[in-house]
């Protein structure tokens, strides 16, 4: 029978979520300005495609996949206001960086962002403090074949 490894489990910290938006930081969120599901993330496509040929198959890295990116805002803040004036004035953010709830986690950075949509539903009667902002961007990958596209050009 094999024994326990006893490898440390680890915590996560939901104090470092936060979204800070580069060219408007009127608009960065802090765990403070969250309802209780917080942030999510969501990276949509592959990050690489196996293509079939008659004899085996060929990787095919993506550069870059969609992310969207759901911010649940406490609507009883006045941040979430500000997200809803932001969209109706653009939809266009520029670009995002979320801190994950993990100390030994890492940043996300995602490029040219837009709101993609507010809130789908808001309920009024008050046991719900929800306010989802839904934003969607491009969050780089493999970055290896910049490199060796930059080598080729030589």
């Amino acid at each position: 029978m094999a024994s326990n490894p006893l490898i440390p489990q680890g915590t996560l910290n939901k104090l470092l979520v936060n979204v800070s938006v580069v060219d408007n930081p009127d608009l960065n969120v802090s765990s403070s300005f969250l309802a209780p599901e917080g942030v999510m993330l969501t990276l949509e496509g592959e990050a690489s495609a196996y293509l079939p040929t008659l004899t085996g198959a060929v990787p095919s890295p993506n550069p870059y996949q969609i992310a969207t990116l759901a911010i649940h805002l406490n609507r009883a803040q006045g941040l979430a206001w500000s997200w809803k004036g932001q969209m109706e004035q653009s939809a266009l953010i520029g670009d995002v960086t979320l801190t994950t709830d993990s100390p030994v986690g890492d940043t996300y950075y995602l490029s040219n962002c837009t709101i993609k949509s507010g809130p789908s539903e808001l309920a009024m009667s008050g046991g719900s403090v929800d306010f989802t902002v839904v934003l969607q961007g491009t969050y780089y990958i493999n970055s290896q074949l910049w490199e060796q596209a930059a080598a080729s050009a030589i």
